[in-house]
């Protein structure tokens, strides 16, 4: 066998053995599946939030709900995706005046474990204060 037959062999047979005791790349593990979860509503009879639901995807959350607004003046839905202790997106609706209006907004969290709950309220043009701070969780 010439040098080059023989290096030839010697590199292959190097190749297969360490093939060999290489263990095969694991499989990563699948994206876990979205979570609903349905969440308490927050305001008065006349202005507020009802029907809310989260769904935590990954790295994201999408929050719909209904603004209700049956009173003189308009009402606008707060929302903020929240990762432990931080504000990592925040969203609002558009002003609802005198009727009810089914609203749907998604926050971002592109980070490992993705937005742990949600916190939402309303605001109304004619109160002084805001509705309750409601926080609805994974």
């Amino acid at each position: 066998m010439s040098g080059k037959s023989s290096m030839y062999y010697a590199a292959a047979a190097a190749m297969a053995a360490l093939a060999l005791s290489v263990p095969a790349a694991s499989a990563q593990p699948a994206a876990s599946a979205a979570v609903r979860v349905s969440c308490p509503i927050t305001g008065g009879e006349t202005s507020g939030l009802r029907n809310i639901a989260a769904t935590f995807t990954n790295r994201s959350v999408t929050v719909t709900a209904t603004v209700v607004d049956d009173q003189s003046g308009s009402t606008r839905a707060h929302f903020r995706a929240i990762q432990g202790r931080n504000v990592v997106d925040e969203e609002l609706s558009s002003w609802v005046d005198e009727e009810r209006r089914s609203v749907t907004v998604q926050m971002s969290a592109d980070r490992p474990g993705g937005v742990s709950k949600v916190e939402y309220w309303t605001e109304s043009s004619t109160a002084l204060t805001d509705s309750t701070h409601r926080f609805c969780a994974r």
